[in-house]
């Protein structure tokens, strides 16, 4: 099944098996936003993340292309998926990963890259079913989850950074596959509207608008002020 912009998705690491995750905690360091980590309690409403296009041409319901550029939004908190190189993460000193409430231009931005698979198959989309890169656009590296594990208050939880990728044997630290999610469905036979000088020859209806139905008020009725006993004119 293709993601599709405005889907509501849960991402699953591939090295970990652990969700992706936020809650509202801040950094002790750092750039102070909210945390993000990967953690494996299943059921966690605050493994949501919404998908967004980053640009406006990229409609609701359309699949999400390999090579998109998109933005990430944390449900739970209403916050985005941000990294920047000056801030390190708390555990393995590499570039920290935040959830930020405000939209940071490029650093809240992230690239789709598809599996060698669909290169093969040359299939464009993501799947949900397939495996994931996400390359953040201020920093040109990989979402990535570390080893390092988070004492209190997120005993367990693993720390999430950006990095070129793993070493070798841990190469998966970097990929993500969907695993639940709430899918915006193509909006099928719908045309597209836009606003436009007007149609070329031929064309020039495109333009053109009739009122098929409604409901249709008249003009308000006024009520004259008379005095108690006289007659009101309607």
């Amino acid at each position: 099944m293709a993601v599709t912009y405005g889907s509501v998705v849960q991402l699953e690491n591939q090295q970990t098996k652990e969700k992706l995750h936020s809650s509202p905690i801040n950094y002790a360091s750092g750039s102070k936003r909210q945390v993000v980590t990967t953690f494996n309690l299943e059921d966690d409403s605050n493994n949501s993340w919404l998908i967004l296009p980053s640009e406006s041409s990229f409609g609701y319901g359309r699949p999400v292309a390999c090579g998109d550029t998109i933005f990430m939004k944390h449900t739970g908190t209403d916050t985005y998926l941000t990294a920047e190189s000056f801030y390190l993460s708390p555990l393995s000193q590499q570039t920290e990963v935040s959830a930020s409430n405000e939209f940071i231009p490029t650093g809240s931005v992230w690239r789709v890259i598809c599996g060698k698979e669909d290169v093969k198959r040359k299939e464009n989309v993501w799947h949900s079913e397939r495996f994931i890169k996400f390359q953040n656009i201020s920093t040109l590296t990989f979402l990535t989850s570390s080893e390092g594990k988070y004492n209190r208050p997120i005993a367990g939880h693993r720390e999430v950074v950006v990095a070129l990728g793993g070493r070798r044997g841990k190469e998966l630290v970097s990929v993500w596959k969907t695993k639940e999610g709430k899918y915006n469905r193509p909006i099928a036979g719908h045309r597209e509207v836009v606003v436009a000088l007007g149609g070329r020859r031929g064309k020039e209806l495109v333009s053109v608008w009739k009122t098929k139905e409604g409901m249709f008020y008249s003009p308000a009725t006024r009520l004259s002020t008379g005095r108690e006993g006289e007659k009101m004119d309607l």
